[in-house]
């Protein structure tokens, strides 16, 4: 019976679609990304890296990011983050694991702001959480 009750957890579950990158600059494939992770998740979030790459800078793929978003569906979420999207995802799953930061190593980073904003706003619906995290196949 314990199967079953994890199979309807996992059916029930709020799902979030996370996609990380640098987006210097965004472009029509980003966007039709985020508009397909959109539509097979309850909230979808782009996650910036602060660094300027290429001469575009964060603030500049942010701006882009506004544009798109007029265009994509109401659940989609984008922030700008300080330090490695990466490193925000991993986070942002423990917050979501624990209810709460915790510390997997004593080289354990702090957690960044704007990730405990993301999982604080996250943890809002009801748990549990299916999370999948979107990539460039870069094959």
């Amino acid at each position: 019976m314990r199967n079953f009750k994890l199979f309807v957890e996992q059916q029930n579950a709020f799902t979030v679609g996370l996609f990380p990158g640098a987006f210097k600059p965004p472009h029509k494939g980003h966007f039709a990304t985020a508009k397909k992770m959109a539509s097979e998740n309850r909230a979808a979030v782009i996650l910036i890296s602060g660094e300027t790459r290429d001469t575009v800078s964060a603030a500049q793929a942010e701006k882009v990011w506004e544009i798109y978003s007029k265009y994509l569906p109401f659940n989609v979420f984008v922030f700008l983050i300080s330090g490695s999207p990466v490193t925000a995802i991993y986070q942002i799953v423990n917050i979501l694991n624990n209810g709460k930061f915790v510390s997997t190593s004593e080289k354990s980073l702090a957690p960044l702001p704007e990730t405990l904003e993301i999982a604080e706003n996250l943890s809002q619906n009801t748990g549990p959480y299916k999370i999948s995290v979107v990539y460039r196949d870069w094959e």
